[in-house]
């Protein structure tokens, strides 16, 4: 699943501009390639290439900076223009890093819609078809929901190939994008297994959360609670580490909390890292040296907020011990703080001793100063502690508040803090969620999601810094849609406010 092999990129990027009668049989075309299990395994890989190519995919680089700019907890410095913008609340239109968001989401689907096509007359074992169809359904519909989730209203595209006459769709609704979505997980969830073929591929168990993300989102609450309970409990073995830190060191990967990872690997080559997908493309991410302070070799370019500190140190453990989340995901000035395997104060200079550094996925516990190395840490894109306070919002939200805190207090014995009791209020019971998906999910890129739903969104950035509290207005809840793609599809029109 690591390794792409350039003619199938090739093969999923043809478009269908070519009229020819005649197939030259010394060319791979997507007419000729589709015939083994070989070649559709092959093709699958690709369809997963999108979530993490550089530029633009959604667990990689540009995409995950963008996704923990737009919150409240992080600062970050002018270094990447595109970026930086995002993160003031200046981008347009034009923006290039959303651009590239926007275009692998579409590569993603245009590669499931043609694996989709060809299974229809695949004389392969109805056992493959099924696996292979419930995989490409479930990326259709992940890619689908970062769209909807990201732009709001966007063109649904179901089919593969397109000529340019029938290129120009007009967008739909996120409604009708997430109706989609529920249909693509569903039928992904009877198809897919319980236990993953490798650790690298989805799973009957993703399917269902990522639709149960999408439930929430939507407000769907006893939707969320059917489709998400049942991963507490058999056949699925999903459940909490009993360390934090396991949830984001390099030895524990693909443990039972991960429901569904990005992987990265020490291999490929940098040459072109930012430009276009080959049959080399790097397998590792810059991200440790854009969290990882200069000091000790990386980038500086983004550090967490006081708030999120005083957020993550606003409740001492049962011991009277820092929350440990705070000391696994941070790194700051307090007395025994190592980092990067020397006290803080001996790897960071004094002018850098007041900056509070994202140390969640960075080498700090592995390698010496000024040795921030490219990162190999995979990406979770979903843990099962997303599951819990799910439905502990979810049953919250029915009105159950004891099966809430049940939930809740899960999260909370992991990090040793005092259980909540039956008579802790509702309005204590929400804000004790939101206040542990801030702690829990530092720079996994939920923050702004959760704000946005909760219709908290303004008053947070209101306490961030004042250039972008100026600057911010409702429009910033979704990102515009692409100019490149106003150009090419005249039925599409800008989002609202853009």
């Amino acid at each position: 699943m690591k390794k792409i092999i350039m003619c199938i990129i090739t093969v999923l990027l043809l478009s269908c501009e070519s009229n020819l009668d005649q197939l030259n049989p010394n060319n791979i075309t997507t007419e000729t390639f589709f015939e083994t299990e070989d070649d559709f395994l092959q093709a699958l890989v690709t369809t997963y290439m999108p979530l993490r190519n550089p530029y633009g995919g959604y667990y990689n680089a540009r995409s995950v900076e963008i996704r923990n700019y737009r919150g409240d907890d992080v600062v970050t410095r002018n270094d990447t223009e595109d970026c930086y913008q995002i993160y003031l609340f200046i981008n347009s239109p034009e923006n290039v890093t959303v651009q590239k968001m926007f275009d692998e989401c579409y590569s993603g689907i245009y590669r499931a819609n043609t694996i989709l096509k060809k299974l229809e007359k695949a004389d392969l074992s109805e056992a493959f078809i099924n696996q292979i169809r419930g995989e490409a359904l479930f990326l259709r519909g992940l890619y689908y929901f970062i769209l909807a989730n990201e732009f709001k209203d966007v063109p649904l595209r179901l089919v593969g190939p397109q000529d340019p006459e029938t290129f120009p769709i007009p967008k739909s609704s996120q409604s009708d994008v997430y109706a989609q979505v529920e249909s693509d997980l569903q039928t992904a969830a009877g198809l897919l297994t319980v236990e993953p073929l490798n650790n690298r591929r989805a799973t009957k168990g993703a399917a269902w959360a990522f639709l149960g993300k999408m439930y929430i989102y939507t407000e769907r609450w006893a939707d969320a609670i059917q489709v998400l309970e049942p991963l507490t409990q058999s056949p699925y073995s999903y459940g909490l580490v009993a360390d934090y830190k396991h949830t984001c060191d390099l030895e524990h990967e693909y443990n039972k909390e991960s429901i569904f990872e990005i992987t990265y690997q020490q291999v490929g080559s940098a040459t072109d890292r930012w430009g276009t997908e080959t049959v080399n493309t790097m397998m590792t991410s810059p991200l440790n040296r854009f969290f990882s302070a200069a000091d000790c070799g990386g980038y500086d370019i983004c550090n967490a907020l006081e708030k999120l500190l005083n957020i993550m140190l606003s409740e001492p453990d049962k011991d009277g011990n820092y929350d440990i989340r705070a000391v696994i995901s941070l790194a700051w000035d307090y007395p025994g703080c190592m980092y990067f395997n020397k006290p803080f104060t001996e790897s960071i200079s004094p002018v850098n001793q007041s900056k509070i550094f994202i140390r969640k996925n960075t080498y700090a516990d592995y390698l010496d100063r000024d040795k921030a190395a490219e990162s190999e840490f995979n990406e979770k894109a979903y843990r099962y502690s997303n599951v819990l306070l799910f439905l502990a919002e979810a049953y919250l939200k029915t009105g159950n508040k004891e099966r809430a805190i049940s939930y809740l207090n899960q999260i909370r014995n992991r990090a040793n803090l005092n259980l909540l009791d039956s008579s802790t209020n509702e309005t204590a019971v929400m804000n004790d969620i939101i206040k542990q998906r801030a702690i829990e999910f530092v720079r996994e890129g939920e923050r702004f999601y959760d704000l946005r739903r909760w219709g908290l969104l303004e008053q947070e950035i209101q306490s961030t810094t004042p250039e972008r509290a100026g600057n911010f207005s409702r429009r910033y809840y979704y990102l515009p849609i692409p100019s490149k793609e106003i150009q090419t599809n005249p039925e599409c029109i800008q989002a609202e406010g853009w």
